[in-house]
């Protein structure tokens, strides 16, 4: 079981995703010992949606934000941006 967990109620899992968002926004500007330390603590986070390999998901995660840089929807759309 992973070492930390926030608990919230479903119909806040919106906010908690706008947040996760929000940080990938600010990825690149943050110090790199703290980008490691949210690495390492995502790695722990549980989740109801299990991973194999979770850190190295995460870090291609990020690895592909980065790439792309911080681009966003265009305003009212809902939906994640189509990468293909």
């Amino acid at each position: 079981m992973p070492d930390f967990m926030i608990l919230y109620d479903l119909e806040d899992e919106h906010l908690l995703r706008r947040f996760g968002g929000a940080l990938m926004m600010e990825w690149a500007s943050l110090p790199s010992e703290l980008r490691s330390t949210l690495l390492a603590r995502a790695a722990l986070m549980f989740d109801r949606q299990q991973c194999a390999d979770l850190e190295a998901e995460l870090e291609r995660f990020v690895g592909r934000f980065a790439a792309r840089g911080s681009q966003t929807n265009p305003p009212g759309s809902d939906r994640p941006r189509d990468t293909s």
